[in-house]
């Protein structure tokens, strides 16, 4: 981290660096920011991470099933939903989302929460505002508008003592006391620990205070910057202290002071309209409690139309007007409340099925089935790999794989293939599916391939090998290795659901090759 820093925020650093979970979390953030679409795995290699975090996972497939895809049927793998959303924005979506429950899930206190409902609000707004001004990447706007707190969030949820001093000031005196206290404003908090995970920059720019030069120069960095600013800037006017007509006159200064760069074009009610309904559907995605919560009673009088509140509720009553937003029952880390292997095979079917009935390529096609594969088996419990053939030689090639390290992919780089020297060869020049529940017996061990043993040594998992075979022709091999005590999900119904998959890989080789009347 930065070092010279004031006194104030060498404690904050010191308490960041002794949470036990922080580490781990700063880690995945930083692995999933630095990936790069030029990767020739890069799709892969991000679903991989994101699959580790079950929580993560559902909270991105939800997100992705309520942004407009419902053309597309349900999305149930990470993997499509790279494809229908792009790499980018698939990445961004799923920094905001680790860093944001990371918070939410430890927040106690009433100043964090009413800080975490704050930014949540604030990112629905930045999006809101970013599709009626025609700014291109609205996800992108969502996630500065989630972060443009950073600083204060970090502050209320490692020195809370601290935090409260700043807090019990004025509104407009608080950057002022972080300064006293920390050494440093809020905004330059946040942005140190955002540069230690490597967070991208146009996040970290639009943490910063904008200058009144950079509001009206209309670049598209100041502009997303000013869109962070500005919509977390409408939240706290809509729950300023005061009467209804102190917090319209402030409504009205924040979106004059940000007019020149965004223009509103039915003004900034209609634009709260929207931001009632998104907030709706975005707390149905996060399972948060939303119905009766005072942020929408104060939306609901400024003339947005809002889902039915309590009407005893007194928007005065919470100071903060956010309530419980961002409160609810956590299931989704509840092992039970996973869904079964058949369950997600029958999914991965149809998600399949679904993109057979539209533009796809081979790799389209081999990476969602590698995905159900894997997430029915059991994420960090197996490997999934596919080798292609290479035609020109006697060998396979690694084409893609979840649940491997890059060492161990290179392992498979260039598999021999030599008559039925081995498992992996007899699988392939026979077109035989084998099925091995434990490959430490010695008569499974002795046909491994030689090098596999050397490198891995004698595997103590179980093996599946399901050869790709189209019109006699060998394509490639579906290989699959899991922890040996898991065996048990090897049943005939799973089996058979594997297989199943394989036949829509094929189907759509066959497809690919017809020609299109």
């Amino acid at each position: 981290m930065v070092k010279d820093n004031p006194a104030g925020v060498d404690r904050l650093l010191k308490a960041i660096r002794a949470a036990g979970d922080f580490p781990a979390m700063a880690h995945t953030v930083g692995v999933i920011s630095s990936m790069t679409v030029t990767e020739s795995t890069s799709a892969v290699a991000l679903a991989d991470m994101i699959l580790h975090d079950y929580g993560l996972t559902q909270k991105l497939l939800r997100m992705v099933n309520t942004l407009g895809y419902s053309q597309y049927g349900e999305v149930t793998t990470v993997t499509r939903a790279v494809m229908l959303m792009g790499f980018e924005r698939i990445r961004s979506i799923a920094t905001s989302l680790i860093l944001f429950e990371h918070f939410r899930k430890q927040a106690r206190s009433a100043p964090l929460l009413d800080l975490m409902n704050r930014s949540f609000c604030g990112a629905v707004t930045s999006r809101t505002i970013a599709q009626a001004v025609g700014y291109g990447d609205t996800e992108e706007a969502f996630v500065c508008g989630l972060y443009h707190r950073l600083g204060r969030v970090l502050t209320a949820f490692y020195l809370p003592n601290e935090y409260a001093e700043i807090d019990a000031e004025p509104l407009e005196r608080q950057e002022a006391k972080a300064r006293e206290i920390l050494g440093l404003a809020f905004a330059s908090v946040g942005l140190i620990v955002a540069r230690e995970l490597h967070l991208p920059e146009q996040l970290q720019q639009s943490m910063i205070p904008l200058s009144e030069e950079a509001r009206r120069s209309g670049s598209g960095r100041s502009r997303l910057a000013c869109l962070a600013a500005m919509s977390n800037e409408v939240i706290d006017a809509i729950n300023a202290p005061g009467d209804l007509a102190a917090r319209r006159a402030e409504l009205d200064r924040v979106v004059a002071t940000y007019g020149e760069q965004i223009k509103l074009p039915d003004g900034i009610t209609p634009m709260l309209d929207r931001v009632a309904a998104d907030l709706k559907s975005g707390a149905a995605t996060f399972k948060m409690k939303l119905e009766g919560s005072p942020l929408l009673t104060r939306l609901g009088q400024f003339g947005a139309a809002t889902p039915k509140a309590d009407p005893k509720a007194d928007p005065q009553a919470d100071e903060s007007g956010t309530g419980e937003l961002v409160a609810f029952e956590e299931t989704d880390t509840d092992p039970m409340a996973r869904a079964s292997p058949e369950a997600i095979l029958t999914q991965g079917l149809h998600e399949v099925t679904a993109l057979l009935m539209g533009e796809y390529s081979f790799d389209d096609v081999l990476r969602v089935v590698l995905e159900t594969m894997y997430r029915a088996l059991g994420v960090g419990r197996t490997k999934v790999l596919f080798l292609l053939n290479d035609p020109s030689r006697a060998m396979a090639r690694f084409r893609f794989g979840f649940g491997h390290t890059e060492e161990e992919a290179k392992m498979w780089d260039a598999v021999a293939i030599n008559a039925t020297a081995d498992f992996i060869s007899q699988a392939i020049t026979l077109d035989k599916d084998i099925i091995v529940r434990n490959a430490r017996i010695p008569s499974v061990a002795q046909a491994l391939p030689s090098w596999l043993v050397r490198k891995g040594g004698v595997l103590d998992r179980y093996m599946i090998l399901l050869p790709l075979t189209v019109d006699k022709r060998s394509v490639g091999l579906f290989y699959i290795d899991g922890e040996k005590h898991t065996g048990a999900l090897l049943t005939p119904h799973i089996i058979n659901y594997l297989k199943l998959l394989r036949g829509q890989v094929v189907l759509a080789i066959k497809r690919r090759a017809k020609p299109r009347t």
